[in-house]
């Protein structure tokens, strides 16, 4: 199984970032490791915010991922406010990923596809939002 990983680093964190790319990228790396997954490619936007999905390497990412629908099987991130800090976006995002038989996976949160494994998800996204605001 193919994945994309996606790394976000923010603007405004400096030196009270809670994580740095370099971690981001080891612990994703690591997490697909574990689970079996090949890395494909890596997608990093560098001092960016999550509020709106307009970030350069975000709108690589979506567009290689469309390109490679059946050969992309998961978009990996850090944590869900790595990749949207808005539930809308998140939503609308995740759902047309998913349609292509994309899944995205948070590293360190890791959600079960089922139902419950939703809801948590949808939880997440909108503490993710909350967070930011």
């Amino acid at each position: 199984m193919q994945a994309a990983i996606y790394l976000r680093g923010s603007a405004n964190e400096g030196a009270l970032a809670r994580v740095t790319l370099a971690e981001q990228r080891k612990f994703c790396s690591e997490y697909c490791a574990r689970e079996g997954l090949t890395v494909d490619r890596f997608f990093v936007d560098e001092g960016t915010s999550a509020i709106i999905a307009d970030r350069p390497e975000f709108q690589r990412m979506l567009s290689y991922c469309l390109g490679r629908s059946g050969r992309i099987q998961y978009v990996v991130v850090y944590t869900l406010d790595r990749f949207a800090r808005n539930t809308v976006d998140y939503a609308l995002i995740a759902a047309l990923l998913k349609h292509l038989g994309i899944r995205v996976q948070s590293a360190r949160e890791p959600i079960d596809p089922l139902a419950t494994g939703a809801l948590i998800d949808s939880i997440l996204a909108a503490f993710a939002q909350v967070d930011k605001l």
